[in-house]
Parts: structure tokens; sequence; C-alpha cells
């Protein structure tokens, strides 16, 4: 972190081996932004959540998950009232870390009309997207792409794979001009990107297609970043998704979706992106 009246930086955490907490009590009854910044600092492999708790119900109010921030990641909300920060350590790394908090205007959150709301978890369309998604668009991957007026879909550090070029299994995808399906993916050993430029100010409905295809016990974490902070704003796990499974969120301004391998097989997988 930057020091408060220094031009170099600063490197230091509170942290816990199990749980902590941070209490913030915001006395004026208005909401403020409100952002933690938690890092890695020496890749120790640390994951951890972030909950959010009314201080005198201990109700969660929201709850975060952070993997992968050896570079360093801020978790931010609008806050009012007075509520109790909970970090818990989920990995096998040493403890969960926060190295600075900070209040106010100069968070910037609302301003970037960035945000990500979950909407739903389907199991049962399969690769019959278009009886569902994709009304403004489409990536499917290795056949076709048809991008929205107002959005763009962008990989980074992901390798393609086709495993059918060909296929009448209702879980691989439906082609856009074709009565046949595909089954292909990007993929990464470890973890990929997806980054979704939503241009138009609007929220739209951003759905992804996971498929582990060849039944290898895939599990992954898919998190939606803030692409201009590094904010987590959603984290969805999945695991036995050999039948195909679609993660629906409703999305505004720019975004990157960290794709992250948390099992022992092979790798992390997207087949398809589409947007209504």
């Amino acid at each position: 972190m930057q020091k408060g009246s220094s031009t170099d930086h600063i490197a230091s955490t509170w942290y816990a081996p199990s749980v902590f907490y941070v209490d913030l009590n915001i006395t004026d009854q208005l909401p403020h932004p409100v952002a933690v910044y938690c890092v890695d600092w020496d890749y120790m492999g640390r994951g951890q959540t972030v909950d959010v708790l009314d201080a005198n119900t201990n109700a969660v109010l929201d709850t975060r998950a952070l993997t992968n921030f050896g570079g360093g990641v801020y978790l931010t909300w609008n806050i009012t009232g007075h509520v109790k920060l909970r970090f818990t350590q989920t990995s096998s790394a040493p403890n969960a870390v926060v190295s600075g908090i900070f209040f106010g205007a100069g968070v910037a959150i609302a301003a970037t009309g960035v945000a990500a709301t979950f909407v739903t978890t389907d199991t049962v369309t399969q690769g019959n997207w278009q009886s569902k998604y994709g009304a403004d668009g489409f990536l499917v991957v290795d056949d076709s792409v048809s991008n929205p007026s107002y959005a763009s879909a962008t990989p980074s550090l992901a390798s393609d794979y086709l495993w059918s070029a060909s296929t009448s299994d209702v879980r691989a995808l439906t082609k856009r001009s074709a009565a046949d399906r595909i089954a292909a993916t990007w993929y990464s050993s470890s973890f990929f990107y997806v980054d979704l430029n939503i241009t138009d100010q609007t929220v739209h409905q951003v759905a992804i297609y996971c498929l582990d295809w060849d039944s290898l016990g895939r599990a992954q974490t898919v998190d939606v970043l803030d692409a201009a902070t590094n904010a987590v704003l959603d984290s969805r796990n999945i695991s036995n998704f050999s039948g195909g499974v679609y993660l629906v969120w409703n999305v505004s301004g720019r975004v990157r979706l960290r794709v992250t391998q948390t099992s022992s097989n092979w790798n992390a997988v997207v087949n398809g992106i589409f947007f209504r």
C-alpha cells in the first residue's frame, strides 16, 4: 500500500490463522463506500472469505470469496450502520489477511457503473441455449460469435480445445447455423480471464456455459471482478457439471470473469457466453 504521507509503499497486514473481525460503526445513518485491500504478499496460495455481518444480530449481509490475490484485490461495499467484517481462512495457507480499509468518495464504486448480481444456476437447459439465452448476442467456442452492439467478450490466459466438432449429445452446445452440436472449450490448468465490456451503461443478462465433457470430475470457481479495481463482485463454485451448467448474472459496466480450477483434475473450462 502507498503510505499516507510518503511516496513509497508498505507491505503489512492484520491476520489470523483461522478467523478475525473488523468492527465498522457508521454513525450518521447514511450509506458510505467502504473498501478493504487484501494481498497475498508472499504468494502462499491464500484463500479466504470476507463476510459483512450485522453487528447486532450477526446476520450475514454479504459474503465474498478470494483466491489468487497475489496481485492485491479491493472489495468494496456501500455500508450503512454498524457492521462487522469477518475474515476467514479457507485454504491450507497460513492465515487470512487484510492490509487496509478505506472510507468515502475516494473509494469510487457506484460512479463506475460496474455491478454484477447473480441470477441463477441452470442445469436443465444443457446445450439448447437458443431456446433461452443469447437473444442479443453469443459466443460459442470454435463455432460462431455474434457480439451485441453493447458488449464484447475477450479471453486471456486461455487455451482452446475441441472435443468434438460434430455430435448429437445434448450436453454440447447447438451450432448457430447447423443442426448438429459442438463440444469445444477455453481452458487453463490454473486460471484464465474473460473480459466483458458492456458499454451502454445498462444492465444486461450474461450467461456462461461450463461443461465437464469428458467427466473428469472438474471443479472450478468463477469470480466476477470489477475490471478497473479487481474487486470481487460475485463468486460461484461449481462441481459435478458433466451435464453442463449455466451461471447467469445481471451485469453492467466492464467486468472480468476469473475462472479458476479448484480440483486436482485437469483444468477450468468455459464453453460459451450469451447476452440478453
